[in-house]
């Protein structure tokens, strides 16, 4: 599905006018829930989110737990607690996703059920657009990412989830969940597995696709430690500031670290909590490798080790993760990077201004000199490409990079914040070009209700040793982009 930018302001205009009227207007009283129908309760929860009746955004008190409560408000930011991959939450009570569809569903007997076994139903639609200072429209903004086309509107994600989150609060038996995560958009070049209808991106190159980046089965056994869960099936890789799906993060646009690195494994990974508090937790897991389903081939399969530790602060204003994401034999082969991340988390003393900063390194062994052979045109594919080696057929590739987010909450609807990266592909294997890059972008989220919010941005992004964007012409790229996200 393409579009132009234009289409895509128009959409977002379209909705604009009705939203700011849902939000100014009256708020009459609805029928009871019984009496209106599906779709009748499914809009008024719409209807609801933007002109909330009285005493409905009084923020609930917390459910008492001996477990740390989560330091941040949700929205404007997009989860109370700090990114923690790998897990379903640590310190949760098994409540599930209760957004507009499944509440519309909530008094007839499929929602009856749903509810009895905690199973939630929900995604969300995604459209963006960007303007840019590139020549070039395919691929223009590259590697800048998930806005790669310059000047353009994309369709970056419609989701539909199914999951059920195990209770990890309790002690008293062992629970389960489990998640399943459709995605259609141009975001599946960022997402695609290898082995995973992988075809329609490396042989047929599709602008938009379709993919599951999580498909896996939590068991929760409360003695264990302090409570340990077994996750079992493709999740997300564990670490990265932005390491989940498009509400889960702070910006519509992402870092090239985070385009660069391993996306998703498949495999299992235990997480541990290590005191009843959950100050303390750790992780251990092994995969078929970074980006690669176990059944595609001996010569792409590596056994890769996985292991983290998690430290929080008693107050919780300060939060450590250390992960060696991906360790094996270092062989050269598709994306099997050896990985390894630090991530900081600090809240300032006025508790709406928090910082979070990573940074990690990368390499693989014996990667073929191949300096013409280079991503594009599949922006995003960071599969097995060559690298520049100084000397010889074959050498180590290597990057490394830091990133920083620094954000500011202005109210319940509206937070603003600046992301800042600096990021070095030493060797050119997993951008194409061996440069250094800086990237500096200013980010706003404004939230209509908690299932309707946009993300408009400007970046400015620079190459210091190669000309990259438009078209491998230009060493500066700046950005104006925005994204609606309606979740349903």
């Amino acid at each position: 599905m393409r579009c132009s930018p234009f289409a895509a302001v128009a959409v977002c205009l379209a909705v604009m006018p009705c939203i700011a009227q849902a939000q100014s207007g009256q708020n009459p009283s609805a029928p009871p829930a019984e009496e209106q129908g599906f779709l009748g309760r499914f809009i008024q929860e719409y209807h609801d989110g933007f002109y909330p009746p009285p005493g409905a955004e009084v923020t609930p008190a917390p459910t008492p737990s001996v477990c740390l409560q989560g330091p941040l408000d949700s929205p404007p930011f997009p989860s109370t607690n700090f990114s923690f991959g790998g897990n379903p939450g640590m310190c949760q009570d098994g409540t599930a996703d209760r957004g507009p569809l499944i509440k519309a569903l909530g008094p007839t007997t499929v929602g009856r059920w749903l509810d009895a076994n905690r199973i939630s139903l929900y995604g969300w639609i995604e459209p963006g657009f960007d303007f840019s200072s590139s020549r070039i429209t395919k691929g223009g903004n590259a590697p800048a990412a998930y806005d790669f086309n310059a000047n353009a509107g994309f369709l970056n994600q419609a989701t539909f989830y199914i999951d059920r989150l195990p209770d990890t609060i309790q002690n008293d038996h062992i629970d389960w969940g489990f998640r399943l995560t459709n995605i259609y958009g141009t975001d599946y070049r960022y997402t695609t597995m290898y082995g995973v209808d992988s075809a329609q991106l490396l042989k047929q190159n599709r602008w938009a696709g379709w993919d599951l980046p999580m498909a896996y089965f939590d068991l929760y056994v409360p003695n264990i430690g302090y409570g340990t869960n077994f996750r079992l099936g493709r999740y997300i890789s564990l670490p990265d500031i932005e390491a989940q799906l498009a509400p889960d993060n702070y910006f519509y646009s992402h870092s090239i670290l985070y385009s660069t690195d391993p996306y998703t494994q498949i495999g299992l990974i235990a997480t541990t909590r290590l005191d009843p508090k959950g100050q303390w937790n750790v992780q251990l897991g092994i995969s078929a490798g970074n980006d690669v389903a176990p059944w595609a081939g001996h010569h792409l399969v590596q056994p890769t080790l996985t292991a983290g530790i998690n430290y929080t602060s008693p107050d919780t204003y300060d939060n450590v993760y250390l992960t060696a994401n991906s360790s094996n034999n270092q062989k050269f082969g598709y994306n099997n990077l050896q990985s390894f991340y630090f991530t900081y988390y600090h809240i300032f003393n006025n508790p709406k201004f928090h910082t979070a900063t990573e940074m990690w390194y990368m390499f693989q062994d014996k990667t073929p000199n191949a300096p013409d052979t280079i991503a594009f045109p599949f922006y995003g594919v960071n599969g097995p490409f060559g690298a520049y080696c100084n000397t010889g057929t074959r050498c180590q590739s290597h990057e490394w990079a830091i990133l920083n987010y620094t954000m500011y909450e202005i109210d319940r609807h509206n937070a603003i914040g600046i992301r800042n990266e600096l990021y070095d592909d030493a060797s050119g294997q997993r951008t194409g070009f061996r440069t250094a890059y800086y990237e500096g972008t200013i980010g706003w989220q404004h939230y209509f209700s908690d299932d309707v919010y946009m993300r408009p941005e400007i970046g400015y992004y620079h190459a210091f040793n190669a000309e990259v964007f438009s078209g491998a012409t230009r060493k500066d790229l700046l950005m104006v982009s925005a994204d609606l996200i309606w979740r349903y």
